[in-house]
């Protein structure tokens, strides 16, 4: 197989390797980590909602709550899909695929964008969560699970920062040649 042979001559940088490698370990746990990080809110909610419940507020609360646990299914859900596609692209550049690249590209852009509308989404129903509390007399102090900043951070790093600096580990040299020279 002349493929095969191609890429018996290609060689990367050791640390481009680990790079890659720990990046698709990084991707297997983080849906796991994502699920996780967001039973905390969920959990904050679970103690919230027996007090809002016994004063009798406004029956939109259990729908806040219902919406707030099918966001933090849906966005586990998304969290599995892009990993697997990150995953994807890594296969793809360890296979000296330049489509790896492009693909790694396009994830974090979609991501971006998926996951800034749920976690708007969440914010949302938080808010409206103390306000119906508030309305009900009943003083609840929930800390929203994402900021305007922060959400801005996640998407500067994710869309610009990553690619760039995965670019820059792609033209780390091993013999004189760059992995991303070498990527087909």
């Amino acid at each position: 197989n002349t493929n095969t042979a191609a890429s018996a001559k290609k060689k990367r940088n050791g640390f481009v390797t680990f790079m890659l490698w720990l990046s698709i370990i990084v991707n297997i746990v983080s849906p796991v980590r994502t699920y996780f990080g967001y039973q905390k809110y969920k959990d904050a909610l679970d103690s919230a909602v027996p007090v809002l419940f016994q004063n009798d507020l406004n029956s939109s609360v259990h729908v806040f709550y219902s919406d707030m646990q099918s966001n933090i299914v849906l966005f586990t859900i998304v969290a599995v899909i892009f990993a697997l596609l990150n995953i994807f692209a890594y296969a793809l550049l360890l296979n000296w695929k330049k489509a790896g690249y492009y693909v790694l590209c396009v994830s974090a852009v979609l991501s971006t964008i998926c996951t800034t509308y749920i976690h708007m989404q969440i914010t949302d129903i938080y808010t409206r969560i103390v306000n119906e509390a508030y309305n009900g007399g009943v003083l609840l102090t929930l800390d929203s699970p994402f900021t305007t900043t922060v959400l801005i951070a996640t998407a500067v790093i994710s869309v610009v920062i990553v690619p760039l600096i995965w670019r820059g580990i792609l033209a780390i040299r091993k013999d004189g040649k760059s992995c991303w020279s070498q990527l087909s």
